[in-house]
């Protein structure tokens, strides 16, 4: 299967978000297969993927609880690379672009440097001094609003999550070369993930990152020049199948 997963969690006040109106425009079908899960009551038979895409819904739940339950590694195995989303993301870079990089470099983690928006790290907020060398080789990627994994790391990661978080962990990418917008109204402080430390403290003792920076991914863009030119010259099928 030479395509990717998009997965994604809407709710009734999804359909004001960017990604609800450009899902189909910036993940072309033929490349990439779509589950949404849903967490509410709303509809969405209305939706230009609605007979494209699986949907689930299961009320009140969150992200992780949806993961651990409806994604196990069996069921991806056979994907290029996982696409987790959160609702409330806006960017402008072509998803197969980024795709070209992480085959490239051999990337199994990572993210797109955040630009505007909420934010919860400055430590992913886009780096002047990597911007210009793909990104970054790092111990740490936040899980949203953005985070694509290959099969084989979402395999590993996925025994780590429990139903209410998630913990990624080196070795990572953060490509700052590509941004990310979080249009989130606003983010969970400190002092409330503490409140939920508790069902999570093992695998945040033994696994914990110290969010550092190991290098540059490369000395300058000319790979990413050449991924861009590969997709605008509309050989991506031919690339496609020259890689796998």
């Amino acid at each position: 299967m030479n395509k990717s997963l998009i997965i994604t969690f809407w709710g009734k006040r999804s359909s004001k978000f960017w990604l609800i109106n450009n899902i189909h425009l910036k993940y072309p079908e033929d490349f990439f297969d779509y589950i949404i899960m849903i967490y509410d009551n709303s509809t969405w038979n209305f939706h230009p993927i609605y007979d494209k895409a699986i949907w689930i819904r299961v009320k009140d739940q969150m992200r992780f609880w949806f993961l651990k339950r409806f994604l196990s590694p069996y069921l991806i195995q056979s994907y290029n690379y996982i696409w987790i989303i959160d609702q409330d993301i806006q960017f402008d870079f072509n998803p197969l672009v980024y795709e070209c990089i992480l085959n490239h470099y051999q990337i199994l983690l990572s993210s797109p440097g955040r630009l505007l928006g909420s934010i919860s790290y400055l430590f992913t907020r886009i780096s002047p001094q990597y911007e210009n060398k793909i990104g970054r080789w790092t111990d740490f990627v936040e899980t949203g609003p953005l985070i694509v994994f290959n099969s084989s790391a979402f395999a590993c990661i996925w025994n780590f999550i429990n139903e209410k978080n998630i913990l990624t962990q080196k070795i990572c990418a953060i490509l700052d070369s590509f941004s990310v917008n979080h249009l989130a109204e606003g983010i969970n402080t400190v002092d409330y993930g503490n409140q939920e430390l508790s069902a999570y403290e093992e695998f945040y003792r033994n696994y914990k990152t110290k969010r550092q920076n190991f290098g540059p991914i490369d000395k300058d863009l000319l790979v990413l020049d050449s991924c861009t030119n590969i997709y605008s010259n509309n050989q991506s099928s031919d690339f496609i199948k020259n890689q796998n």
